[in-house]
């Protein structure tokens, strides 16, 4: 009897220990992707954006996936000529391309390496989602020189689609701003809280790529 309490107190404690460290961090080829916590995983989109853009921004944004078993959607993708779709105020016309490499995806998390503007900027990702359909999500703080002034601000960069085989369907590519400081330049205003851009592919489709892997 003994024997058996012994061995079960021991199989406890192994078992809290991998659940700690499993919750900790994931390691993959030597890199580490910490994992930032529970407060990072949402059920809706709802819960990060702004309270008076939770109606208006899913209307336009066309759907966004949820549930929380995503496919894996590791590659490179490349929005190409991308479409502004809608915006909240007069946009600056803005078709460039649009490069993003998922790597090291585990279940719901993921890195991201989002190319746009001439600048790579590399994040943890989290993604919902069921079927082949996704719904990724991050926040950054980003510092943008637009005519001679200095704008800090901070982003939620959503990206939606259908993955495939050949890349992603129905490509849709939003953000919203969160926060920034006040500025008396008229278009650094333009990035004030509340607004929000949604793009979309020229086609429709992003497919896989391999151009952001081959500048490095």
């Amino acid at each position: 009897m003994k024997t058996i309490i012994k061995t079960t107190a021991i199989l406890l404690c192994a078992a809290m220990m991998l659940g700690l460290a499993h919750c900790q961090k994931t390691t993959y080829e030597d890199e580490t992707i910490i994992l930032l916590g529970q407060e990072n995983y949402v059920v809706s989109l709802n819960d990060l954006i702004p309270d008076t853009l939770r109606t208006t921004f899913p209307s336009h944004f066309g759907g966004i996936p949820e549930g929380y078993i995503p496919p894996n959607i590791e590659g490179e993708y490349r929005i190409g000529n991308k479409q502004l779709c809608y915006a909240n105020l007069v946009p600056i016309h803005d078709t460039m391309d649009v490069h993003i490499r998922i790597t090291k995806q585990h279940n719901r998390v993921a890195c991201i390496d989002l190319y746009e503007y001439g600048t790579v900027n590399t994040d943890t990702a989290y993604i919902m989602g069921s079927g082949p359909e996704f719904t990724l999500y991050f926040t950054e703080e980003k510092e943008t020189e637009i005519l001679g002034s200095l704008c800090q601000y901070k982003r939620i960069v959503i990206v939606a689609g259908e993955k495939t085989d050949q890349g992603i369907k129905n490509l849709r590519y939003g953000t919203v701003i969160l926060e920034s400081e006040e500025s008396g330049n008229p278009y650094v205003s333009a990035l004030s809280p509340g607004m929000y851009f949604i793009y979309r592919d020229d086609d429709d489709f992003s497919e896989l790529s391999n151009w952001l892997s081959e500048q490095r």
